[in-house]
């Protein structure tokens, strides 16, 4: 794995938290929205949507970030998990039970879409994910 490569994902990927922030920011504030004048349910499942789509992004460019800075440290993983709990053990990240958390987050958007799974998802990511994401970029900017 090249550094270049490493760079380039980690650029990606700190691009992705900040997309997901402003994802989150809408989410919370659809208020802000409806205000506007904007129907309220329309709102709501858009700001929604969005924050989980993003969140697939980020999470996906995140942990294949780890896989490839863990890679070039000589340590290999080959799954999500197995990444998450090598990069918790190198100190890429602090909080595992938070990234496994963020996992199972991903999972259910994998399947059926469900109205509230979604919710749940994009409460999860707002409350507490955006928080992870923002700290592993800023941890992967001094890697």
């Amino acid at each position: 794995m090249s550094r270049e490569r490493f760079e380039s994902r980690r650029q990606q990927f700190a691009t992705a938290a900040i997309r997901l922030g402003e994802a989150v920011e809408d989410y919370l504030g659809r208020d802000r929205l409806v205000a506007a004048g904007l129907e309220p349910t329309r709102v709501e499942r858009m700001t929604r949507d969005s924050v989980i789509q993003r969140f697939e992004f980020a999470y996906e460019l995140g942990w294949k970030t780890l896989k490839d800075w863990l890679q070039d440290q000589g340590v290999q993983a080959a799954t999500p998990k197995q990444t998450l709990g090598a990069a918790f053990e190198s100190q890429l990240i602090a909080d595992l039970a938070g990234w496994s958390d963020i996992h199972e987050m991903r999972n259910l958007t994998s399947h059926l879409y469900d109205e509230d799974k979604a919710k749940k998802v994009a409460e999860f990511v707002s409350r507490r994910g955006l928080a992870l994401f923002e700290a592993l970029a800023e941890r992967l900017a001094q890697a």
